[in-house]
């Protein structure tokens, strides 16, 4: 007897929530199958940077991390697999991960500050502090409560794959506004690298308000759809975390446009700053 081949079946997808190492490649397929995003967590951002330069001069691989940022559409080249083009409906990716002061320097090119990708990460440099023991740990109910949150995070309802439209409250959308009057005044003197971060930084709080409104949602009504309205007090919570971004961000751009002697020197008065202050 003669039977017909059954026909091919599309590989399983892979189901995920954040990556600790990942080819370009390797990244872009698992955005294409996870269309709520991914957190790529590294521990050294020096690999995932120094990795662009591996192919194609790092071209192909920085314009998916830059449609990342505003979870863009894009399509992923590739020379070999059985997939030439991935196709990315919703390139959401969040990076995350440090990196030394003196790597900084020569990771961060001058075409990486003009394309615009570096300008996208929020930087913050803590001052140093003496390190101490203790036999502080983390609470079960601390990492119980941590863990409900995401799990309520995730169950917000997504359907057919499109984002949830949320729009402000009338003191909301003032309060962002007199914010974006504040930031253009402050920014108006800043020069150099540390202006096009401020450029990105304008943005921040409408990012960190839905970040606000997400996790208060997740917090109380797990499993129901999203409120529709943001209110205020979200806004101006996350005004205040973006005032702090912005001033490390201006803090660290100097740093790390200093000489190694006045990078110490620097470094020297922020921790003797810290300890006063403490």
């Amino acid at each position: 007897e003669e039977f017909d081949e059954p026909p091919p079946t599309a590989p399983p997808s892979c189901p995920q929530r954040w990556l600790s190492d990942s080819t370009c490649e390797a990244l872009a397929l698992c955005m294409a199958e996870n269309p709520r995003g991914l957190l790529y967590a590294v521990d050294e951002l020096t690999g995932m940077l120094g990795s662009l330069n591996r192919y194609h001069s790092g071209k192909s691989d920085e314009s998916l991390y830059l449609s990342s940022h505003k979870a863009s559409p894009h399509e992923h080249k590739r020379k070999t697999g059985d997939r030439k083009t991935i196709s990315i409906d919703r390139a959401a990716l969040t990076i995350s991960g440090g990196i030394q002061p003196a790597l900084a320097r020569s990771e961060f090119t001058l075409e990486r500050r003009r394309s615009g990708m570096i300008p996208r990460f929020l930087m913050a440099m803590p001052p140093r502090v003496r390190r101490a023991w203790t036999e502080n740990e983390i609470s079960m109910q601390a990492e119980l409560l941590y863990e409900s949150l995401f799990e309520g995070l995730y169950a917000i309802p997504l359907v057919d794959c499109e984002p949830v439209r949320v729009r402000l409250s009338p003191e909301a959308k003032a309060a962002f506004i007199e914010w974006h009057g504040e930031h253009a005044e402050h920014s108006s003197d800043v020069l150099g690298d540390a202006y096009a971060s401020m450029s990105k930084i304008e943005e921040l709080p409408a990012r960190l308000a839905l970040l606000f409104h997400c996790i208060d949602h997740a917090a109380g009504h797990n499993g129901m759809p999203l409120g529709a309205v943001l209110e205020v007090h979200h806004m101006q919570a996350a005004i205040e975390v973006a005032r702090w971004y912005r001033h490390e961000a201006q803090r660290t751009w100097t740093m790390l446009e200093q000489s190694e002697q006045e990078f110490n020197a620097s470094v020297a008065v922020d921790s003797a700053a810290a300890r006063i202050l403490k």
